[in-house]
């Protein structure tokens, strides 16, 4: 984080300010942490004091306007223009609802939606968890024999 962050702070480029601001604060919890040692997960020690009135609530934030950007981008992603597109709106409409109490605690399909998201996250969300994947390591190996066989030099600094 230094590495990155030290020279935008020291070069004032847009955003310094906040990079000084994530830095002071890791020195901090790095301090507090290391001084109070093994007892630093207690009850009042101000390293679980910093943990649970500061950072729990500010990652709390973070997520709850994530929430706003994700509901934003399915709108964007999720339009039913096609069979395939239609299909998959329908699937994460049922699995989004499935997962919440009300959706599991509905009347008669309660329990058959429960089954079907369970379903979805187990075969095809896994399909394409794997697909992407092995996506991946076939890149990672192209890019490595890349670079062994001197093909890629950009690592070096060079075009």
């Amino acid at each position: 984080l230094v590495q990155v962050n030290w020279p935008v702070i020291r070069e004032r480029k847009p955003d310094w300010g906040h990079k000084v601001a994530m830095l002071v604060s890791m020195t901090v919890m790095m301090v507090v942490g290391f001084m109070e040692g093994e007892q630093r997960l207690e009850t009042g020690h101000g390293f679980k004091w910093m943990f649970d009135y500061l950072f729990v609530p500010l990652n709390a934030t973070m997520f709850a306007l994530l929430a706003f950007f994700i509901a934003s981008a399915a709108f964007r992603a999720f339009r039913a223009r096609n069979t395939e597109a239609t299909v998959m709106l329908v699937a994460a409409a049922l699995v989004m609802l499935a997962a919440v109490p009300i959706g599991a605690n509905l009347p008669v399909v309660g329990e058959y939606l429960v089954v079907f998201k369970n379903w979805v996250m187990s075969f095809p969300n896994n399909a394409a968890r794997r697909a992407i994947f092995i996506g991946a390591a076939l890149g990672a190996i192209a890019t490595g024999l890349r670079v062994i066989l001197g093909l890629e030099r950009t690592h070096l600094g060079g075009d």
